[in-house]
């Protein structure tokens, strides 16, 4: 066991914890924190990227695997393919006579040396290492013979804007990188032969390597060393020479692989890829791909046609679709695959417990190293730091202004000035207002008169409750949300963009016992307050209104009305719940969904009479339970049998 990789492995294991940058919602890896989100979002698309964005694949092992630390072992997988390609990128940089098994031992070595010079391995560790090394690049010499092969380039960057595909009609920025790209002898080899060598040194290759004789070995280990010495060794230059001379060449890409050739296919896509990439940048299409699987000491061919690059870089394009998406939602959905026993949130992914995935791999962050919340306990105690940061700087700036004890009715449908506080049928609260916020006038003791937040949506007086009934306020009166604040020193930024009802003492809600809930910042129900709010706010810049807190509060309880009356239809066994329990409820979201899109096509009469709201009032409620029975039977239903058939039908009869 190699004590100084153990010991990494035990250090990283301890700052696993991504509390603060991501949190589950739902089936969704959500990213909380813009940094984390950065380090995920991709400027350019990788054939492996690709690959790990495919449908079938899971977004969110990908999106994880850009915040966790890395596995900093050489004796890894990734580690040791990494300085293998580097030992044959060396070996193949060299002029075809260098490439020898001799030089390839002292390469090796050196690069044995550098290992060791670094200290990440003791003694044993290096063993390991250099056996594996070899075992990896050492087939190469029987796969083929080094010193026949002409390079076009090692390790050439691919860094391009593919071409628009139906998938990405703006095209792909894409990157990557070919291990190398090697020359085909053919006539346009020839026609450069004769170009750029002297004319006897040229002939001495045709009626062998050009002519009809099958190519003698040392012939052509001849011909690879004159052009490395004539030939420029950067792709560029020699791109730029081969286009003044005339000259397009064949290529082949070259791909290692010390991993196993059962996944031929997805390296069969990435040869595709790259020479779609290195068409864009040399302007010359390969004809041939091969990946060399170098353990396994096998070459496997891949055809390189118009339509199998096609059906690639339509994936691709899929591909990058699916990344902007994702990044643009800050959510990564994740996927039940062959490959979850592997992955580093199998033992805190929600839908790995749901499939009854397990880990497979030793070593696997348990849920706690993770330290993932869900979104709602992310919500919630951000909300906290945020109201112990506002605290402690009240605390020290901000002293909390005298205020005035206000007796305030509730269980009306709005408060009535001159009615007595203790009128039998009414709720009592008596409300602490900072005399900054108290309107004109109003002495301490008395009630605060209020204007109706708007007029009542339906005809008729209001029911009569017994006192002991619990009773929930339809309009409400907002509190003084800034209370212990100095409004005058301390101007509110929200006020800036919206200008502010005339008098705060007129919002005032009820915290009557009976009748209110303790809200949850990140519950379901705020989120269905907050979806109703903004949904009232755009009507209203929508119509040139002006945005006040008294018309957003009218707007949005005529929503929630609407919404409410529509559920107790939709589902009457409810009817009883409260209609703030209702709003955390699945059913609440489908309704506002159904309102949202009534109030799309039917915007509310904002300039209309009491008469036109109520009939626009009744009618909405009608249209949303409409959409709403109409989606429940295409469930119960199904399409049927040529369904477009009955348009045609209703046409006629209309």
């Amino acid at each position: 066991m190699n004590t100084t990789i153990e010991a990494n492995k035990e250090a990283t294991q301890t700052n696993l914890a991504l509390t603060g940058r991501v949190a589950w919602e739902g089936n969704c890896l959500k990213i909380v924190d813009d940094n984390a989100l950065s380090r995920i979002k991709r400027e350019r698309i990788s054939p492996s990227t690709s690959q790990s964005l495919e449908s079938g694949a899971c977004a969110s092992k990908w999106a994880v695997s850009y915040l966790l630390p890395r596995d900093e072992s050489p004796l890894d997988p990734a580690p040791l393919g990494t300085d293998t390609h580097k030992l044959l990128e060396d070996l193949y940089s060299l002029a075809p006579s260098k490439r020898t098994e001799a030089t390839f031992i002292d390469l090796l070595n050196q690069l044995t040396e550098a290992k060791k010079q670094s200290g990440v391995l003791d003694e044993a560790g290096m063993i390991q290492w250099k056996n594996n090394i070899l075992n990896q690049a050492g087939k190469i010499s029987a796969m083929e013979d080094p010193q026949q092969v002409i390079v076009y380039s090692n390790e050439i960057n691919l860094v391009e804007l593919m071409p628009a595909v139906k998938t990405a009609p703006d095209g792909i920025p894409f990157r990557g990188q070919a291990d190398r790209v090697d020359v085909l002898v053919d006539d346009e080899l020839g026609k450069l032969v004769r170009l750029v060598l002297a004319p006897e040194r040229a002939e001495t290759y045709f009626g062998t390597v050009f002519g009809v004789e099958t190519p003698d070995g040392e012939m052509l280990k001849h011909l690879a060393e004159d052009l490395y010495d004539v030939l420029p060794r950067d792709a560029q230059e020699l791109t730029a020479l081969l286009n003044e001379l005339g000259v397009e060449l064949s290529l082949v890409i070259i791909d290692y692989k010390t991993g196993k050739s059962k996944y031929w296919q997805k390296h069969f896509e990435q040869i595709q890829t790259y020479a779609v990439a290195l068409k864009e940048r040399t302007g010359i299409m390969p004809k041939l791909g091969k990946v060399y699987y170098t353990t396994e000491g096998k070459i496997a061919p891949v055809e390189i046609t118009e339509e199998n690059t096609g059906k690639v870089m339509d994936k691709l394009g899929a591909s990058w679709k699916r990344h902007n998406r994702f990044v643009k939602q800050s959510e990564f959905p994740t996927k039940a695959t062959a490959l979850c026993g592997w992955c580093p949130l199998v033992n805190a992914c929600p839908r790995a417990q749901q499939e009854g995935r397990s880990a497979r791999k030793a070593g696997l962050p348990s849920s706690v190293d993770l330290g993932i919340p869900t979104l709602a306990e992310h919500l919630a105690s951000v909300a906290e730091a945020e109201d112990a940061a506002d605290q402690n700087e009240n605390q020290d700036v901000m002293p909390e202004p005298e205020a005035t004890d206000v007796p305030v009715r509730v269980g009306e449908p709005w408060i009535e000035p001159g009615q007595p506080a203790s009128e039998p049928g009414r709720h009592v609260r008596v409300v602490r207002i900072p005399d900054a916020l108290m309107p004109n006038g109003c002495e301490g003791g008395e009630p605060a008169e209020a204007e109706p937040a708007t007029q009542p949506l339906t005809e008729g007086e209001p029911e009569e409750h017994d006192a002991t009934e619990a009773v929930e306020p339809k309009i409400f009166i907002r509190r003084a949300h800034n209370e212990g604040m100095n409004t005058q020193t301390q101007p509110s930024k929200v006020a800036k963009a919206y200008k502010e009802a005339p008098q705060y003492s007129t919002f005032i809600p009820s915290a009557d016992a009976s009748t209110s809930m303790d809200v949850n910042p990140a519950s379901y129900a705020m989120t269905a307050g907050f979806s109703l709010t903004v949904m009232a706010m755009k009507v209203l810049v929508r119509q040139e209104e002006q945005v006040t807190r008294q018309r957003v509060a009218s707007l949005s309880g005529t929503f929630a009305h609407i919404i409410n009356v529509a559920h107790d239809q939709w589902i009457p066994g409810q009817a009883r719940v409260r209609e703030g329990e209702k709003m955390a409820l699945h059913s609440h979201a489908r309704l506002r969904g159904a309102l949202i899109a009534v109030v799309e096509e039917f915007p509310f009469p904002l300039h209309g009479e009491l008469e036109e709201m109520n009939m626009w009032v009744a009618k909405t409620i009608k249209r949303v339970i409409f959409t709403i029975q109409s989606a429940e039977d295409l469930v119960k239903y199904g399409s049927g049998k040529n369904p477009w058939e009955l348009l045609v039908e209703t046409k006629q009869e209309d």
